[in-house]
């Protein structure tokens, strides 16, 4: 029988014995294979689209040099959303942390990298759920006049909200912000995080500079639950501003903060900016620590500290390095411009230098005195000062070890720059400020960071600075009372490596450095 024949003899066969209830059962059967079949089809492709997406990722990466400004359109402020770790965790005063254990994050930590972006669109969407992300472009920042969206002034020029017209979702942002960090945070929102600076230097400072021999610089930033459009005006302010074969590294320390803006966005964000990378303490642990950590870290022979609230200006960078190259053991700070804390505006504050108060041993500023007016030969000479406000220096990293950097019992924040500003002057260093380096900071009038505990342990590191480097004119500050070191903590390693230093005395420096 030819195979014809046979294919129909066997369809007859079929078709005579199986049953209609048979047929419909088996028509479930194949639909259910079909669409496992599917499945496994359509997670093949995913899996590939993935690992696509991923290889995009890192390649718009290496081309982006700034990446877009993440800005939250609700409430950027303290939103309550707490990582679980810190719930128990106690915002106070901590123990000595000599060795501080870090988590790392930066550009170029590619296993990081892969977990945070292998699924890139899921991560942002989870992101954008949570606290409501969009991309921010300058174009699209700026102030309302007459209804109508318009950019906000760039140079530093004021931006004004008349505070009784907003409705009242604006205004409790409004209000959050001035709770939360103590300035206009809802104008800081309003100004693109890329603004032009105005140029306060001198006509003296305003040519190209040689920068072929000067070394290159690590900027260290330490912030603690700083808002967000102010941390990132800062690093762009610093990209912007510094020449690229200058800097070798920006490195932000968080100080353990618990607001969302500082986690998750933060990280996104550093993944993306070439030369950034982020410590974070894992513990709240003071600005003191939270710099050595960053000193620690850094690559380049020269430590730049900033704030995390401030705007470089124009070539602000190369006259401090060229101070360091001539006077490797000083440290040397830039003139501090004024951010008015209340509308962002930025306001010059030249020919100031840093004094300290016998009664309570504190910094404070006056203009330039009259013995030190007699050094400067020209508006672009850099001028001695007593002391340094301490946020913001550049300062060798190997003379800077030299000398023990910082006290490490100093707690949070207060008298380090004191501290600093003695054992410079006194153990064979000094201060200089540079007029062609200009540095916009926002001075603000209270502080967000530790209400409550500002006096106490603002007391116990003037107390600790006072005991090791006032010789016998502590008697002024403790008023006839002997050092509690239960209270105050031992002092005793800071006074063998002043002794090992041979640091000059107390009267030496009112003498030579400050006799006003």
């Amino acid at each position: 029988m030819a195979w014809p024949g046979i294919i129909s003899h066997i369809k007859r066969k079929v078709c005579r014995h199986t049953s209609v209830r048979y047929t419909l059962l088996c028509v479930p059967l194949l639909w259910m294979l079909f669409i496992c079949w599917a499945m496994y089809y359509t997670q093949s492709i995913e899996t590939f689209q993935s690992k696509r997406d991923l290889r995009d990722t890192f390649t718009h990466q290496k081309q982006m040099l700034v990446p877009p400004d993440i800005e939250s359109t609700s409430q950027v402020a303290l939103t309550n959303v707490i990582f679980a770790k810190k719930q128990n965790i106690k915002h106070g005063m901590v123990s000595t942390l000599k060795e501080p254990i870090l988590e790392h994050f930066e550009t170029g930590d590619h296993q990081k990298q892969i977990s945070y972006h292998i699924n890139s669109s899921k991560h942002v969407a989870v992101i954008n759920r949570t606290i409501s992300l969009q991309t921010e472009h300058p174009k699209d920042t700026g102030v309302f006049e007459n209804q109508q969206r318009v950019p906000a002034p760039q140079y530093g020029k004021a931006v004004k909200v008349d505070r009784d017209s907003l409705p009242p979702e604006e205004l409790k942002k409004f209000n959050d912000g001035w709770d939360n960090f103590k300035f206009n945070e809802f104008v800081s929102k309003l100004i693109s995080t890329q603004r032009q600076t105005p140029d306060y230097r001198p006509d003296e400072c305003k040519f190209p500079y040689d920068i072929s021999f000067l070394p290159k610089a690590s900027i260290i930033i330490c912030f603690y639950n700083e808002a967000w459009s102010v941390l990132l005006r800062t690093i762009h302010s610093v990209l912007a501003m510094t020449q690229s074969e200058l800097l070798e590294e920006i490195i932000l320390v968080d100080d353990y903060s618990d607001i969302v803006m500082m986690h998750e966005p933060l990280e996104y964000y550093v993944a993306q900016v070439d030369k950034l990378r982020l410590l974070r303490m894992t513990k709240r642990s003071g600005l003191v620590r939270a710099r050595l950590a960053g000193i620690r870290a850094a690559k380049a022979p020269v430590l730049v500290f900033l704030d995390s609230h401030v705007e470089c200006e124009k070539d602000w960078l190369p006259p401090l390095l060229q101070v360091i190259v001539k006077h490797p053991n000083y440290a040397v700070t830039p003139e501090i411009d004024v951010i008015d804390f209340k509308d962002f505006s930025i306001h010059s504050a030249a020919n100031n230098i840093g004094i300290f108060t016998f009664e309570g041993f504190t910094f404070d500023w006056t203009s330039v005195l009259p013995r030190i007016k007699k050094m400067i030969k020209s508006p672009a000479d850099p001028f001695l000062s007593p002391t340094m406000a301490g946020g913001l220096f550049a300062i060798r990293k190997d003379y800077f070890l030299s000398i023990g950097t910082y006290d490490n019992g100093l707690e949070l924040w207060g008298a380090e720059n004191i501290e600093l500003s003695l054992k410079l002057w006194m153990c064979g260093g000094g201060i200089l400020i540079h007029p062609c380096s200009k540095v916009a900071h926002v001075f603000r009038d209270d502080s967000p960071y530790f209400v409550g505990k500002n006096t106490e342990v603002l007391f116990k590191n003037t107390a600790r600075v006072v005991q090791v480097w006032a010789d016998e004119y502590r008697e002024l500050y403790f008023r006839g009372k002997p050092y509690n070191e239960a209270k105050y903590g031992s002092v005793l390693e800071q006074q063998k490596l002043r002794e090992k230093l041979q640091c000059h005395s107390f009267s030496w420096y009112l003498d030579n450095i400050y006799p006003e």
